[in-house]
């Protein structure tokens, strides 16, 4: 603006280009109250970094443990709340697996037993608690293991009652730890079946069962029946067959009674006979070895005094391949008479050396069962 322009409005001056000027490339920001310009923001600093990876890795800790704690007591034992030792030495499993048995605890046993098979009716709570109160397992000692990369024996000692134990467990190492191998002995019950047999109470069946070390008491439960000898078993250490032959089953004296009872009733039947056939191993053939011929329908048999004395007092028998098959042993042999012919000659003769009675038998399991002979 000029001197001579002085108290003139002033003038305005048009751009030569109607072109919008181009935008700022960041927009202004807005002006602070009192034109004090906003400070410039900050980026993280070094300690609210390490605060927040320090609180991931407490989120993760937990997790993890959360995480370990559910596989933990997924593998707990049901009933007992103790957590499965997987992970443990080798001496903590084979004491652990001791100290379960001890206490009756059948599934904490079984949960240190690598893949264990708990169908075997022993393997219980109940069955413990009996072979416990028969012979308590006690006085448990661990020794140092021998190990050999996943696998291993661990010295121990015990007793079973008044049994002393010295032996091994052997113990095998996975993902999960250290397991028993083996854990449990067998017991034969073969030798008693069609007799229902029980062991502490409970009914078995088959050829063997498993079982806890311990002891173990036998019985029949078949009317007639019982054992005698050697009817209380230990098994002294895992993977045992312990020997059980010393044991044996018999009729009891009110079954050996009725048995000889019935012999005697069917050798009555078989004396009155007047034929050549009378049964209880009786026969005799119509002609002797001297040519004498006898008369059919004539024949009579009496009993000696000794072979009426041996028929109520014998001792009966059972089988070892089916033990209620009873039978009775040599009873002895009659006197026969009869009407009889040779060299032309017809009278009474006197057969000598008469038929002896056969072997008589009855299976006591049989409804209706009668004695049979051989």
């Amino acid at each position: 603006m000029t001197e001579d322009s002085r108290g003139e409005e002033p003038q305005e001056t048009i751009p030569e280009t109607t072109e919008a000027a181009p935008a700022p490339a960041v927009a202004p920001e807005a002006a602070a109250p009192g034109g004090v310009a906003p400070a410039p923001k900050k980026g993280l600093g070094t300690g609210a970094i390490l605060g927040i990876v320090g609180g991931g890795l407490v989120v993760l800790v937990v997790l993890i443990v959360a995480i370990v704690f559910a596989i933990s007591a997924l593998r707990g034992i049901a009933g007992g709340g103790s957590p499965f030792a997987g992970g443990g030495s080798a001496e903590e499993t084979a004491e652990g697996y001791l100290t379960a048995i001890a206490d009756g605890d059948a599934e904490a046993a079984l949960s240190f037993i690598y893949a264990p098979d708990s169908s075997s009716p022993l393997l219980t709570d109940d069955v413990l608690a009996a072979s416990q109160e028969l012979a308590p397992l006690t006085d448990i000692v661990i020794g140092e293991p021998d190990i050999t990369g996943g696998y291993g024996l661990v010295p121990v000692t015990y007793s079973i009652g008044d049994t002393p134990v010295t032996t091994e467990i052997s113990v095998s190492q996975d993902s999960d730890g250290w397991t028993v191998t083996g854990g449990t002995g067998q017991l034969s019950v073969y030798q008693l079946d069609g007799l229902e047999p029980t062991i502490n109470g409970v009914p078995v069946s088959g050829e063997y069962v498993d079982a806890f070390p311990g002891a173990y008491e036998y019985g029949v439960t078949v009317d007639g029946f019982a054992l005698e000898g050697e009817t209380v078993i230990v098994v002294t250490a895992p993977s045992e067959y312990p020997d059980t032959s010393g044991m044996n089953a018999v009729l009891t004296p009110e079954a050996a009674d009725a048995f000889r009872q019935a012999v005697s009733a069917s050798v009555d039947a078989c004396i009155v006979s007047t034929t050549l056939e009378a049964g209880c191993g009786l026969t005799i053939p119509a002609t002797l070895s001297d040519g004498t011929v006898l008369t059919e329908g004539t024949i009579s048999r009496t009993l000696p005094a000794e072979t009426r004395a041996e028929i109520g007092a014998f001792q009966p028998e059972l089988s070892y391949d089916v033990p209620t098959l009873v039978t009775g042993g040599y009873l002895g042999s009659v006197e026969v008479t009869a009407e009889c012919t040779k060299d032309g000659a017809t009278g009474t003769c006197s057969v000598l050396f008469g038929p002896s009675f056969g072997t008589p038998s009855m299976n006591l399991a049989t409804d209706g069962a009668v004695v049979e002979w051989d």
